[in-house]
């Protein structure tokens, strides 16, 4: 009834097999993926995500643009949502290892700028942490001279700091 039926993405996407997910903060889960072979990105990237046959769906459908979490040195694919009450939500929290979904090429242009003499200054708020993580570790691993600055917000301690060594294992 609900708008969506199952349409493959095309040429360009790939198939992510769910190797793990784990609470990160209240209500917000990080899912870790095969990363698929031949499926590079610049840090700061978004995909397109496909549920693939979902139980449910609702007028948003079974797609949603979402940040890349990992950087590109990571061999996972890690993406991170707030769990909200939403079918493509449901849907993504209820997957099991092993379950799929599809994943177009990345796009966007959010990445660090290339002039190592100007500071760079990421200001994000909640889930948009996501794309600085994917920046600030690349720029690490790749032991950039930039100065980075990184301010964030949440809405309570428990939203920044979830569980505290559980997500810096995860994110270090």
């Amino acid at each position: 009834d609900i708008c969506c039926e199952y349409q493959p993405m095309g040429q360009n996407s790939f198939t992510a097999r769910l190797k793990d997910h784990t609470e990160i903060a209240e209500h917000t889960m990080a899912f870790f993926f095969a990363r698929p072979g031949n499926f590079d990105f610049i840090a700061g990237q978004y995909m397109e995500v496909l549920l693939l046959n979902p139980p449910e769906t609702d007028q948003e459908g079974p797609k949603r643009d979402i940040s890349i979490a990992s950087a590109p040195h990571e061999s996972d694919l890690m993406i991170a949502t707030r769990m909200q009450n939403s079918a493509f939500k449901r849907t993504l929290g209820a997957m099991k290892e092993g379950d799929t979904i599809e994943v177009t090429k990345p796009a966007g242009t959010f990445a660090l700028h290339g002039d190592a003499n100007r500071s760079a200054v990421f200001i994000a708020g909640g889930m948009g942490i996501t794309a600085a993580r994917s920046i600030v570790l690349d720029a690490v691993h790749r032991a950039l001279p930039h100065h980075i600055i990184l301010f964030h917000s949440s809405r309570t301690e428990d939203d920044a700091e979830g569980k505290p060594k559980d997500y810096r294992d995860k994110i270090s």
